[in-house]
């Protein structure tokens, strides 16, 4: 079954004792869906990339550098293919998961030996590779669409719903000062440390 953002306003509703057909509701269903929005990307940004298997995806490149796909949201590796040499004349091709150099790091991309190992590094809209590369992958957390409307789709799996909903709780009843406000965002401050635990509190990058 598919969860729409009018499911996850609707159990928002039900927290904060503020059911819908109110003739003058303290808050409107477009903010809490704004709240969800922003739960959906605060949550995604701080929560493994392990913890979302049907939102990761990737783009492979045959150049020096891969231009960021629209969807991406956050790295999750890059792999580069990258010649070294062999035994005479001959080359060697090699897929070597690349070290994520800072993007001011420019002279040890300059100088990185050609060998076994490879880098990366964020650069505007692009991620440059090297040394020698032919191409490789670049594996990422894809955005999921965006909360806007009622008839929105919820891509998320339905085990994250919960602490998304628990955020736009917290924020609709900060907004009246209600005291509860911290106890929701405690629980999804702790949902988050708990996927952090369950995979390790792997290494992402965010864009």
């Amino acid at each position: 079954m598919v969860t729409t953002a009018q499911d996850l306003v609707t159990r928002c509703r039900t927290n904060i004792n503020e059911p819908s057909g109110q003739t003058d509701p303290l808050r409107s269903d477009v903010e809490i869906i704004q709240w969800l929005e922003d739960g959906v990307h605060d949550y995604m940004s701080k929560v493994p990339a392990e913890a979302f298997p049907s939102m990761q995806t990737g783009k492979t490149f045959s150049t020096s550098s891969c231009t960021l796909p629209t969807d991406f949201l956050k790295l999750i590796v890059v792999v580069v293919d990258h010649t070294m040499s062999g035994s005479g004349t001959s080359t060697v091709t090699m897929s070597d998961k690349a070290y994520m150099l800072r993007s001011d790091e420019n002279w040890l991309a300059a100088n990185w030996p050609v060998g076994p190992g490879a880098w990366a590094q964020f650069q505007g809209n692009s991620i440059l590779v090297g040394p020698q590369p032919s191409g490789g992958t670049v594996t990422y957390l894809k955005k999921p669409g965006t909360l806007s409307t009622s008839s929105s789709t919820f891509d998320l799996p339905s085990q994250h719903e919960e602490p998304i909903v628990n955020y736009a709780t917290a924020m609709a009843l900060g907004k009246v000062n209600d005291t509860d406000a911290e106890r929701y965002l405690t629980s999804y401050n702790m949902r988050i440390q708990a996927e952090k635990t369950k995979y390790g509190d792997s290494l992402v990058e965010t864009k």
